[in-house]
């Protein structure tokens, strides 16, 4: 695909196209202080786009919004009312196959087992290394491309 820049050559096309192949995950957590920043912050440190999302109904516009995302990140303990489980539910009705990767410190009774999907991750919300380990290996391609031009870059 070539952008319609007339000041463009198309290899510059190209290589812009392939900057901006980044994944890109909706994150969906609590309004609390720090939470949702150490989270974005943990994912953007592995040169990964993320939308946020404070509650339910956040997400389900900002997928609407952007129905391409590579996946969501979602806090099993959104709500209060267990309607964790619901929400994927209602996730899966606007992208049928997204992926969901569940955070929960110690697991989550009402994203757990029930209703269990081939794209859904379950992740323990205290580790980031789990977390980035999950969301790379959804992108594999991309993922491996973004290592690459890490190493290309040279220290300063």
């Amino acid at each position: 695909m070539v952008a319609s820049n007339q000041t463009g050559t198309p290899a510059e096309t190209s290589r812009v196209e392939r900057q901006m192949d980044r994944p890109c995950f909706i994150v969906v957590d609590r309004d609390y202080p720090g939470s949702i920043s150490t989270r974005k912050l943990v994912i953007e440190s592995a040169k990964l786009n993320v939308i946020t999302a404070y509650d339910a109904e956040e997400a389900l516009v900002s997928l609407r919004r952007f129905p391409n995302v590579d996946g969501v990140v979602l806090n099993a303990a959104i709500s209060d009312g267990g309607q964790c489980r619901a929400l994927i539910d209602r996730l899966r009705q606007i992208v049928a196959g997204i992926n969901v990767v569940i955070t929960s410190a110690g697991g989550a009774a009402d994203c757990d087992q029930h209703g269990r999907h081939s794209r859904e991750h379950h992740v323990d919300s205290l580790d980031p290394r789990k977390l980035l380990d999950c969301l790379q290996s959804l992108r594999r391609e991309a993922t491996a491309e973004i290592l690459k031009r890490d190493q290309q870059i040279p220290d300063q």
